[in-house]
């Protein structure tokens, strides 16, 4: 993620085409150049598509939707 405020604490929440709420999501902070690069929600949901909800403060973003390769 790239291009937020600096040390802002967000919120994301994988999600994927199948599997309701398979995972809670976890709160984490945005680093001081404002990017963060984590690698938290390991799962293969072979031919599923998946995505992120990401919500800092009172703002919402919801990624591209991505087809797992299987």
């Amino acid at each position: 993620m790239w291009g937020f405020e600096p040390d802002a604490e967000f919120k994301v929440v994988p999600y994927s085409s199948e599997w309701d709420d398979f995972n809670p999501g976890a709160t984490l902070t945005i680093d001081a150049n404002g990017t963060e690069d984590f690698n938290r929600f390991h799962c293969k949901p072979a031919g599923q598509d998946v995505w992120v909800v990401v919500t800092i403060g009172d703002q919402t973003y919801t990624s591209n939707r991505f087809r797992w390769p299987g």
